[in-house]
């Protein structure tokens, strides 16, 4: 398993070279209509209506993960480059954090090596009925991430391992941007296919047999793809602040409802707020 993926990293690190473009996380890329060549930092304020359909994954709704909530949310997000490394965590984006190396670009595409978190952590043990249930740990995988531009699309690609000794699991990613104006606004849609393999399935959303409770079988969770839909809209206020609103829909995959840890299909995510760029 560890040799077919490293031949398969290096396999991608040879085609994606062979490929002609410049590249931030692709979430913040797309909503700003533009390339990110430098590092950024913006303060993020929104109103909120969510759904997590995960026990114990967003704390204020543990008990009842089906049920949509809602709230006021404010945060920092941003990234910072020195020479050709860069750390960065964009505010809504399919990574928690990134720390990596820009290795080769162009004019058209960039190619990066990086240590990267697909998923948070989340304490389904918290949850009451859920108390023999282990806490998941954050995940970190070292990959590869290749963004390359056409006109107003963005392609980003990406593929990694862990690098945390829990496993020989991947994460493999497709993400399709298009960005276009419409009077002063700035409009963006987002499509994403996300892979995740047997053993990242499985140590996030499987339960073993000194997890057993009343609510929790025995699961054995295989590989899926998450696919994520996104579409936006932003229009600055002056040369600091902006107005932005956003939707977002995640479909899970089979392997992850099937969870005793999962009450729902469809997680989403409505937002409209006010960002400061500094």
């Amino acid at each position: 398993m560890i040799q077919r993926t490293v031949i398969l990293l290096f396999y991608s690190v040879l085609v994606m070279l062979s490929a002609p473009g410049h590249a931030a996380d692709i979430s913040h890329e797309i909503r700003q209509s533009a390339p990110e060549t430098s590092g950024f930092l913006e303060f993020t304020s929104d109103l909120s209506y969510y759904r997590v359909p995960i026990i114990g994954f967003v704390e204020t709704r543990a008990t009842n993960p089906s049920d949509p909530a809602g709230g006021l949310r404010i945060g920092l997000h941003g990234m910072f480059e020195w020479r050709d490394f860069f750390f960065e965590a964009v505010h809504g984006s399919s990574s928690n954090f990134a720390f990596g190396y820009n290795a080769w670009e162009n004019e058209r595409s960039r190619v990066a090596l990086l240590f990267s978190s697909q998923i948070g952590s989340y304490t389904p043990g918290t949850v009451p009925g859920y108390v023999s249930v282990r806490d998941r740990d954050a995940d970190l995988q070292f990959g590869i991430r290749s963004t390359h531009y056409q006109d107003n699309n963005i392609v980003q690609l990406e593929l990694g391992v862990d690098s945390t000794g829990r496993g020989n699991g991947v994460v493999a990613a497709w993400q399709f941007g298009h960005f276009w104006q419409l009077r002063n606004w700035n409009l963006h849609a987002l499509l994403g296919l996300r892979y995740f393999s047997a053993d990242i399935v499985d140590f996030y959303f499987g339960i073993d047999e000194s997890e057993v409770s009343e609510q929790t079988a025995v699961y054995q969770a295989d590989h899926g793809v998450l696919t994520t839909a996104e579409f936006g809209a932003a229009i600055p206020l002056n040369e600091k602040w902006v107005f932005r609103t956003n939707a977002t829909v995640d479909r899970l995959p089979d392997s992850v409802v099937d969870s005793p840890l999962t009450q729902a299909r469809m997680a989403y995510d409505f937002s409209v707020g006010i960002n400061y760029i500094f």
